[in-house]
């Protein structure tokens, strides 16, 4: 069905788009081969996650207070107010971007280890 959500997207954009802007064959072959390894990769854990028993479940409740909420939520108004005023929101922005990249990647190659071992 995603397979089928996709196909419909890009003939969708196709048809929408000058063809001429679009990216050539062989990049559009490697981002569906990325798709088709990611859904294999996510098929393969479901799968193996039905052949282990499940663990207990721990309800972790705790009530956060209303003033705690507030002050965080100024702290973050205010900080985002003075990153953007002096010019550090795109460093920061770039800083996120970059660390989540990495972060991405990590969690890619744990994944890959776990589901072999």
């Amino acid at each position: 069905m995603i397979l089928s959500l996709l196909i419909v997207v890009y003939v969708t954009m196709s048809l929408v788009i000058r063809l001429e802007i679009l990216p050539g064959l062989l990049l559009q072959l490697t981002i569906w081969l990325m798709y088709a390894a990611l859904f294999w990769l996510l098929y393969r854990h479901i799968k193996k996650s039905g052949e282990s028993p499940s663990p207990e479940t721990i309800k972790l409740h705790r009530p956060v207070k209303l003033t705690k909420l507030v002050i965080l939520s100024l702290i973050f108004t205010f900080a985002s107010t003075f990153f953007t005023a002096a010019g550090v929101g795109m460093v920061i922005m770039a800083l996120m971007w970059f660390g989540g990249g990495a972060l991405g990647i990590f969690l890619l190659v744990r994944s890959i280890r776990d589901l072999f071992t």
